[in-house]
């Protein structure tokens, strides 16, 4: 093998092994694989090697020329990777780590139905969906979700009460552990097994316990009962970059009220999906949901 080969070779292995392992760990949270960061990166590496080493080059043209062009390559496409970090960053810090931050809540769907509406919040622009454990087979449902939304949503389960229902969530292959109450040794037991731990909780002091044990975010529940004013009132003391979901009671209507309190998403829970309905309603619900998501987000 040629010098210009092994150089090559030894910046595309060292690349393609950094950014793997960083494009698994977005994985692992539901965040769609980057291969085109990958992909980026192993050109950059050859490029790199080129511009440096090969005859022609370092004939034509002088050291800092060279040295000039290899900083330019170099910061392209460290550039284009640093959106990756910065997702695991935020994740990290609490941000939230899906494009839209509203949570479709399954409750009450059978197995045999959870593929269909399932497409119906992808298509709608649903990127993160729960199925709580006491749905009917709810196991297998986050199953056949998380299947078929792969690299495309955020899909775990929700009413997470036991480290039995983890131990089933891991099983099915979920990511994200749900719960409607605050119970630190769960955030823990959650936390450890590297899932996205959403739990509820209705005062500060529940907040700060849920994020000391690890918890990702925080669901406010029930948010309907306590209102927009409450909303403002806790988000005054909590840390910002903190993410604060709104869940019970949030409808299209008043979505808009509770991201201007301060949340940063919602959990959707009967105004999205009731048991038995269509996957077509489900859809026109989906699509409802965002767009009142959209409109409370564009400039007045």
């Amino acid at each position: 093998m040629s010098r210009f080969a092994w150089i090559c070779l030894g910046g595309a292995v060292g690349t393609g092994a950094r950014y793997l392992l960083s494009g698994l760990a977005l994985a692992a949270l539901g965040t769609a694989f980057p291969w085109g960061t990958l992909a980026v990166n192993l050109l950059g590496s050859f490029l790199l090697g080129g511009i440096m080493h090969v005859g022609l080059v370092t004939a034509l043209l002088s050291p800092t020329v060279r040295l000039t062009l290899a900083t330019g390559v170099m910061g392209g496409f460290t550039t284009y990777s640093s959106f990756n970090y910065e997702t695991i960053r935020q994740i990290q810090d609490g941000a939230w780590p899906t494009a839209l931050p509203l949570v479709a809540i399954l409750r009450g769907i059978e197995p045999h139905e959870a593929a269909a509406h399932a497409t119906a919040l992808l298509e709608a622009g649903f990127d993160c969906i729960e199925v709580p454990t006491n749905s009917p087979g709810w196991a297998e449902s986050v199953r056949t979700i998380d299947e078929l939304a792969t690299g495309r949503a955020l899909v775990g389960a929700g009413t997470v009460l036991t480290a039995a229902h983890l131990d089933a969530l891991v099983a099915a292959g979920g990511r994200m552990a749900v719960s409607p109450h605050t119970d630190t040794a769960l955030i823990e037991d959650a936390a450890g097994r590297g899932l996205f731990v959403l739990p509820g909780a209705m005062t500060a002091s529940e907040v700060f316990a849920a994020q000391r044990a690890g918890a990702h975010a925080v669901k406010l529940f029930p948010a309907g009962q306590l209102g927009t004013g409450y909303v403002k009132a806790l988000r005054a003391v909590l840390p910002p970059a903190l993410s604060l979901l709104a869940v019970g009671g949030v409808t299209p209507g008043n979505l808009g009220e509770f991201l201007g309190a301060g949340c940063v998403g919602a959990g959707l829970g009967s105004d999205l999906y009731r048991p038995g309905q269509p996957a077509g309603e489900t859809a026109a619900r989906a699509q409802a949901f965002v767009a009142a998501w959209h409109a409370a987000r564009s400039p007045s």
